[in-house]
């Protein structure tokens, strides 16, 4: 020891806290990453009413265009849910937030 003194540990942060948890809820509330999944064709409908096009499909991907040159890629994968990360994108691509894709939904 140096001049007597001994360095204090650091304290848990939070997401060390909750690594052993059972479920990660307040770790993902935390980040913001907890949204409402929607389907692809919800998704497909509110791009429509934003005056977005559809242009093209390979598959079951679709790509959505907008006259000011906008533009998103919307998967529709039979009848699963788009959420996470994904759904929050394809908003920020739109133009919208979760709340305003409610009511347009």
């Amino acid at each position: 020891m140096l001049g007597g003194r001994r360095h204090k540990k650091p304290s848990k942060s939070w997401r060390t806290c909750l690594r052993g948890c059972a479920t990660n809820t307040w770790k993902r509330v935390k980040r913001g990453q907890i949204t409402s999944p929607a389907k692809a064709k919800d998704l497909g409908r509110v791009a429509q009413n934003l005056g977005f096009e559809k242009t093209r499909q390979r598959g079951s991907h679709a790509r959505w265009r907008h006259l000011d040159g906008r533009s998103t890629t919307i998967p529709s994968h039979g009848n699963a849910e788009v959420g996470g990360w994904l759904f929050r994108k394809i908003l920020k691509q739109l133009g919208i937030d979760e709340d305003e894709f409610q009511r347009l939904c």
